[in-house]
């Protein structure tokens, strides 16, 4: 489509590039005490690379250009090559031993580098192109490969001269002076790079390139580059740089022709296709809309391959319009499947793991719509068993449809889909849940060219069951095994059960309304290390549909919001933040129930680090762990029901947040390669988390009243440290958590340095996907 022609060579003509080749290939250096390898004799192994005279760049950043690779020993090739050579000299070693250490060493051979003379002369010629591509226009460069006496093994060091660094003089863009007002401001906006700077081709090509880009995405699709050699001025150390655009003339979009190769499947209309085009006939061409429309194409999920690109087959073109051709491939419309699945919930970032069985149909209707008949069964919050909790269960069955636009005004995008499923979830194990939900939502896509990206509207219709929960209500006077605490926290359920068999008619126990706001800059969506990610969002009892058959129990007003930002700090270092808070207000505190998975919960994989799933609150409750020597308190209760009582009841406020550190191994030069992915999989977190949970919903409205400022100033802190290996899901992650302070009600504070054993009070939490 675009003709871009690149010839970037600075100031060495063919003869001088050759003559500085000839002089650093003199130079360099092969000694004749070299320790030949036990492997091949007339050959000689590099133990080591180095480099010397290196100021501006690390030997780190070196190693990264450079082709030769040095040893990789593992401990296992030393073992066997120690025990191999000491067996050999005892006459009666049976043969099959010496023979199986020897196909061991075998399989290990690619850990040992030899030295290639061919391929450090390249390496010298390398080291010498990215000095130069830096400003460093006249350094020398060349190799030495000589023994270590006193390590007995031979090294390869690369000796850099690095003089002047040279500075840019002057950068001249020609071929930029007759292009629409609008184009040419927003190019004079991209030129950065200022007299002074030092010379770098990167942010060169990198500024030439955004400018290209801005012609390519206004209309001048003919648009290329050309980078003259750079002029070197030898006096005052400077360089002079000429870039060349053409352009031609601005190009409009005059048709645009489907072709489709069905495959023997529905066909999606023209209609449908043409909303998800973010190109139009009289638009000027855009490069950046043109990918962006076969984006939006793949996402309906229908085609398998989408194109677009110019042609005169069906619309003759001229000097000044395009005629575009959109081609889709169709995927197979029907499939079913059976398999195991991973899923995090989205503010939270609960892990659930499970296995899925479905039947699915794309474009059942000619529109992109798609229908899928499900079952699975899971375990939620995987992070629970991991910290040795008791596992939550939970199998569903039921029916997803779906229409990926159904309307579309300006900016905005928006779709649907609906479901209609059966649920049947265990609570702590302590009774069980049954459940109809009926979601239905509207998601509304947003351009890039705004803050928020997207925009979700829900409408949730529920009937949740506690099918079990009798059994408890009325074992209450038979039996001492629960505190009567445990019985008062079950309010909440006590308020649905009641609702439940009241003489009235009652079709639902939750008919809710929910909008969410989302802005997401992240560069990545498993592993971002810049950007940030906002999410805000308000549901609650649904006024809108308030007749008493479906006004339901869950009558509450809920807010939550979160924020993470992430800045990077080097190639293999982030820093990223999280802050969230949230706040639920029931409308009758004493005839109100709000459904479990939307109550509030501190502590777990995903939240204060410190303390297990659930285990969090600042209460007036508290749990004999963290007492003390205290008076007899019916406000202090057993470990056994504190827990049951955390697992099963949440809590109507949160606030908390976490910084972490996340540093990823860096992917080594010079070792077997497959070792070197793995450990270029391999990151560390240190993180320091904060926040606490209010207003249990096991207290009373009196136990739970607190002063606008202990919110913030009963916070609990945790740090710790974590490993993380990255897979295609996201990184696998182990985080060792520390509790380091817990404010007390009515109880003295947790301190760590005050309190028990540094890994006595360690909490172990498990999930895929970073904690926020």
């Amino acid at each position: 489509m675009t003709n871009y022609k690149l010839n970037i060579f600075f100031i060495f003509i063919i003869g001088v590039l050759f003559f500085s080749t000839v002089v650093a290939k003199s130079q360099n250096f092969i000694s004749d005490s070299l320790y030949p390898s036990k492997k091949d004799r007339l050959l000689f192994e590099v133990a080591d690379i180095k480099f010397s005279g290196n100021e501006a760049f690390s030997a780190y950043e070196l190693i990264d250009a450079v082709n030769s690779k040095m040893n990789s020993r593992s401990i296992q090739h030393d073992v066997f090559e120690y025990y191999l050579d000491n067996l050999k000299k005892i006459d009666f070693t049976p043969e099959v031993l010496k023979k199986s250490l020897q196909v061991a060493l075998k399989n290990l051979s690619h850990e040992i580098k030899y030295f290639n003379e061919g391929t450090a002369e390249l390496d010298v010629q390398t080291l010498w192109h990215f000095y130069n591509t830096n400003g460093y226009h006249f350094v020398d460069v060349n190799y030495e490969f000589i023994p270590n006496y006193e390590k007995k093994q031979n090294e390869l060091i690369f000796k850099v001269k690095e003089n002047d660094r040279y500075k840019i003089d002057t950068i001249i863009y020609n071929g930029l002076e007759n292009l629409d007002t609008e184009t040419s401001k927003m190019v004079a906006d991209a030129q950065k790079i200022r007299r002074g700077d030092y010379y770098s081709e990167r942010n060169i090509m990198s500024e030439a390139n955004h400018i290209l880009n801005i012609l390519l995405n206004n209309g001048y699709y003919y648009s290329s580059l050309e980078i003259a050699p750079v002029i070197i001025n030898t006096d005052n150390l400077t360089d002079k740089v000429i870039i060349n655009f053409t352009h031609g003339k601005r190009q409009r979009i005059i048709d645009i022709t489907y072709v489709d190769s069905l495959n023997n499947q529905f066909k999606v209309i023209d209609d449908m296709k043409n909303l998800q085009l973010d190109i139009k006939v009289g638009d000027w061409y855009s490069r950046a809309n043109v990918q962006s429309s076969i984006n939006n194409l793949l996402i309906l999920g229908t085609f398998e391959l989408v194109t677009i690109d110019t042609s005169g087959v069906f619309y003759p073109l001229t000097d000044s319009t395009l005629s575009m051709v959109v081609f889709t491939k169709y995927r197979k419309q029907k499939e079913w499947g059976v398999g195991l699945f991973v899923h995090n919930t989205q503010l939270d970032n609960f892990t659930n793991i499970g296995v899925e069985a479905n039947l699915l149909h794309r474009n059942w209707g000619g529109a992109a719509q798609s229908g899928n008949i499900f079952t699975n069964a899971r375990i939620k919050n995987v992070s629970r068993l991991f910290a040795g909790q008791a596992g939550e269960y939970e199998g569903q069955v039921g029916l997803r449809i779906a229409q990926p636009l159904i309307w579309s005004i300006e900016n905005m995008k928006i779709g649907a889909n609906a479901s209609i499923y059966y649920s049947l979830s265990t609570v702590d194990q302590i009774f069980n849940i049954s459940s109809w939900f009926i979601p239905v939502r509207f998601p509304i896509k947003l351009t890039n060219d705004t803050y928020l990206n997207q925009i979700i509207v829900d409408f949730n219709f529920e009937f949740q069951n506690p099918t079990n929960f009798v059994d408890y209500d009325e074992s209450k006077e038979n039996t001492g095994n629960f505190n009567p605490r445990f019985y008062q926290s079950l309010a909440l359920y006590s308020n649905l059960y009641e609702y439940l068999n009241s003489p009235e008619t009652t079709l639902l126990t939750s008919n809710l309304f929910g909008i969410t706001l989302i802005g997401d800059s992240r560069n990545h969506p498993f592993n971002p290390n810049f950007g940030d990610y906002f999410y805000f969002m308000l549901d609650g009892w649904n006024i809108f549909f308030s007749h008493p058959w479906i006004s339901g129990i869950a009558k509450y007003l809920r807010v939550q919001s979160t924020y993470n930002f992430f800045l990077p700090i080097s190639n293999t270092s982030v820093s990223a933040f999280k802050i969230r808070a949230g706040l639920i207000n029931l409308a009758d505190d004493y005839n109100s129930f709000v459904p479990f998975e939307r109550q509030f919960f501190a502590g777990g994989a995903n939240s204060v680090r410190g303390w297990l799933s659930r285990e969090l609150h600042y209460s007036t409750l508290e749990s004999v762990e963290y007492a003390g020597n205290t008076e007899p308190n019916p406000n202090i209760l057993d470990s056994r029901t504190y827990n049951l009582i955390s697992n099963i009841v949440g809590s109507s406020a949160i606030i908390e947040g976490s910084y972490e550190f996340r540093f990823t191994f860096e992917r080594p030069k010079g070792i077997d390669e497959v070792l070197a992915e793995q450990i270029s999989k391999i990151g560390l977190t240190f993180f320091l988390d904060f926040g606490n949970a209010y207003h249990w919903y096991a207290e009373t409205d009196q136990e739970s009243k607190l002063k606008w400022y202990e919110y913030f100033s009963k916070l609990a802190w945790a740090a710790g440290f974590g490993v993380r290996y990255d897979t295609p899901i996201g990184p696998v992650r182990l985080d060792f958590g520390f509790p380091v302070y817990r404010p007390g009600y009515n109880v003295p504070d947790y301190v760590l340095w005050n309190n028990g054993s540094l890994f006595g009070d360690m909490k172990l939490h498990f999930g895929i996907g970073h904690s926020f």
